[in-house]
């Protein structure tokens, strides 16, 4: 047999207490506990906004149930990541390349990579 569940979901969610009241109803209508007209007056709105409320309402538990979370398709998704990494793996050849050409033109020079070795800094800090 399942856990018994607590009466309030909603208890230990920051929110405000009309917000709260309004998913309560839109609950009890959708569970069949409540009728529209009903919940409308309960929540102290028309049936119209009542039913905005619900699509919205439905929408979000959707999307918030859906595997991506409305990000697109997993298999897009990782054809698009698959792309990127092949061009940051050419990118990354392509600068290794550039570096390895930097220091055979510039020698050691290229090796500080712009920054002054010990003995330069001794030597200016002496002068």
């Amino acid at each position: 047999m399942g856990r018994k569940r607590t009466k309030d979901p909603l208890a230990g969610i920051e929110s405000d207490e009309a917000s709260k009241k309004r998913v309560w109803t839109v609950l009890q209508v959708l569970s069949g506990q409540m009728g529209i007209s009903e919940a409308a007056k309960a929540a102290q709105i028309s049936p119209n906004r009542y039913y905005q409320l619900e699509q919205k309402a439905v929408h979000a538990m959707l999307l918030a149930m859906s595997p991506t979370q409305g990000r697109g398709q997993p298999m897009q998704r990782l054809q698009k990541m698959e792309k990127r990494s092949v061009a940051l793996e050419q990118e990354n050849a392509r600068q290794k390349q550039l570096l390895r050409m930097a220091r055979k033109l510039w020698g050691p020079m290229a090796e500080t990579d712009g920054r002054k070795g010990k003995a330069e800094a001794q030597g200016a800090a002496s002068a």
